[in-house]
């Protein structure tokens, strides 16, 4: 049975057996790829997070224990399948807020605890039975995806397509060990609370580079960068936080009309301060050549993604969606103006 077909009064009741308490409420429920949803519950007043997954928990729990202070506390993990066909764990609530929640609305964010943060998983001993990751190029984007649906981007992207391909012939040696990564490391994977930042969702750890984590969550801070940098130049057009910025069409088409190409610029001058201080907290030398190898897989991955949804999917998504998923790809320090220009082309003005 997968998980999101368990009723949830058979959870309440596990809870209930559990904790040896009737308060238990379930107010919210997530469901996620791979067979696996998270339940926020509340138990006696705390809130916490109920997981469960068809496969197992066990990398994770062990990862998490050595990460006190940085991770949300495990308080159960129930591998017996005694009660559901899964296993069960149980996470304390990790804050309020996500990071990338926390640039939107305009806070404080001290990068280089989060760098420090960053630092201390990477530097976790050694777990058996861990996976290895594999950075390559026919893993992102094999042959065969290559001829059935970077075609059309091919047609209406050449330039884009030259500048995210290039430098992928051949991944750079890696010198050194590789060290535990979380490999899916965005700014909504690291949770605020009260400016401490806490890492979650660990559902892809394994072994990998670092310059793979980093690159990661230095991508994924261009979004909520961009969305607040909307809100920033359209005041007079919107109050702060009263609207979804991406659910308004004229509002998006104007921020093109504004800034256009500027928007680029915006990514290299306010990104490089937030990277020197993620970078100075992280305190650990990284391979140039293997970080920019990581930047352009993780780039190309996300753009393919984002332009087969509006190709292939147009009658499901709203093109004007797109444009903070691809202004996000066209950063300044990765395409020319050409390939930028190519895409806000795209965006129906």
């Amino acid at each position: 049975m997968e998980p999101s077909k368990i009723p949830l009064s058979t959870f309440k009741e596990y809870l209930r057996e559990q904790f040896k308490t009737q308060d238990v409420e379930i107010f919210n429920i997530e469901t996620h790829k791979k067979g696996k949803i998270i339940l926020s519950v509340l138990i006696s007043g705390k809130k916490l997070y109920v997981h469960t997954i068809t496969g197992t928990f066990r990398h994770q729990c062990n990862v998490i224990k050595k990460l006190q202070g940085i991770t949300p506390k495990v308080i159960l993990y129930d591998p017996s399948k005694k009660y559901f066909p899964h296993e069960i764990m149980l996470t304390e609530h990790a804050g309020e807020c996500s990071l990338s929640e926390t640039i939107i609305n305009g806070e404080k964010i001290d990068f280089v605890s989060i760098g420090k943060t960053i630092g201390i998983l990477h530097r976790v001993h050694p777990i058996s039975g861990l996976e290895k990751k594999k950075i390559d190029k026919d893993k992102v984007i094999p042959n065969n995806y290559v001829a059935r649906y970077l075609k059309p981007i091919k047609n209406d992207f050449p330039s884009l397509l030259h500048d995210v391909l290039k430098n992928l012939k051949h991944t750079p040696v890696c010198k050194k060990n590789m060290v535990v990564c979380h490999n899916d490391l965005s700014s909504d994977n690291i949770m605020m609370n009260n400016g401490c930042p806490s890492i979650i969702d660990f559902d892809e750890v394994g072994y990998n580079v670092k310059e793979f984590d980093l690159a990661s969550l230095l991508i994924s801070l261009e979004h909520p960068a961009l969305i607040h940098k909307m809100q920033s130049g359209l005041s007079d057009y919107t109050k702060k936080g009263s609207m979804s910025i991406f659910g308004k069409n004229k509002v998006l088409r104007l921020c093109v009309e504004l800034f256009g190409y500027e928007l680029t610029d915006f990514y290299r001058d306010s990104l490089k301060k937030i990277s020197d201080n993620v970078l100075s907290g992280y305190r650990d030398d990284l391979s140039p050549d293997l970080y920019a190898y990581c930047d352009r897989i993780i780039r190309l991955n996300n753009l393919v993604f984002n332009l087969f949804r509006s190709f292939y999917f147009p009658f499901h998504f709203d093109k004007s969606l797109l444009i903070g998923d691809l202004l996000q790809c066209s950063s300044a320090s990765l395409l020319s103006k050409r390939a930028t220009s190519e895409l806000v082309s795209y965006i129906e003005i």
